[in-house]
């Protein structure tokens, strides 16, 4: 078993996908915001699969299937959260909302005229 700072890394693997299974449930159940950070979060997954597969095969000269496949599975969930937040962006879900000084400044000016 591989371990980091004494931890095995396992334990960090459950956590990271224990954290994106929380967005998506978050996210099923109506929180639209939450394709944004799960997609964000997701996004980290990236350079560290690059990383990890660099170590695999360059430096220890072995393949664990066990995290190539955690690997790819990061891979699909991060892909997942990428089309739900452009399919929320396009439903206009995740509109960014104005700021309500602006409104009252223009409706105060509107007024004045």
């Amino acid at each position: 078993m591989s371990y980091f700072y004494g931890v095995p890394i396992h334990v960090f693997a459950v956590i990271w996908f224990s954290i994106l299974a929380l967005l998506g449930l978050a996210r099923a159940y109506g929180k639209k915001k939450a394709s944004l950070i799960g997609m964000l979060v997701g996004a980290l997954c990236v350079p560290t699969i690059i990383y990890l597969d660099y170590i695999m095969v360059a430096i220890i000269h072995a393949i664990c299937s066990d995290c190539e496949l955690a690997h790819l599975t990061g891979l699909c969930v991060f892909i997942l959260f990428i089309i739900l937040y452009r399919s929320d962006r396009k439903s206009g879900a995740l509109k960014v909302e104005s700021n309500p000084k602006d409104e009252n400044s223009e409706s105060g000016s509107t007024a004045k005229s």
